[in-house]
């Protein structure tokens, strides 16, 4: 799980202080978004963005429209938001996800055993000041 260098700078506008991430979920089923989305808004690292019912069908909002991520964790064949790291999850849960970086190449697999293993993978690929506690 190596990774190229940072993306962005994690500081606010003025340069001062850590900035909260932006991250995106688009994941199914509503459940595991929920319990996906509190564990990471405990941490107080991220800001949790759960978009997994904007879709074109919920009052025509398309999850294209709410600007740019650093990271978006999405299910398989979700529409995946404007994001620098998108994760897609495997269909069972578990197993090997699919990171698709801004500029990479080539995607990147990695198998993922437990949603422990997704908050590493988010420190790998998406880095704060510190480490997103493990649920």
């Amino acid at each position: 799980m190596a990774r190229e260098g940072r993306i962005q700078p994690v500081n606010d506008d003025e340069g001062n202080r850590p900035r909260k991430h932006r991250l995106a979920l688009v994941v199914a089923p509503t459940l595991f978004a929920d319990a996906l989305a509190s564990v990471l808004a405990a941490d107080d690292v991220d800001e949790v963005i759960d978009l997994t019912d904007l879709t074109e069908a919920a009052a025509g909002v398309d999850p294209l429209t709410h600007g740019r991520f650093d990271t978006a964790v999405i299910s398989p064949g979700a529409v995946a938001p404007d994001a620098d790291v998108v994760i897609v999850l495997p269909p069972s849960g578990c197993g090997e996800v699919v990171i698709n970086r801004r500029g990479a190449a080539d995607p990147e697999r990695v198998d993922v055993p437990s949603v422990a293993a997704l908050f590493d993978l988010l420190d790998v690929y998406d880095p704060a000041d510190q480490r997103r506690r493990r649920p």
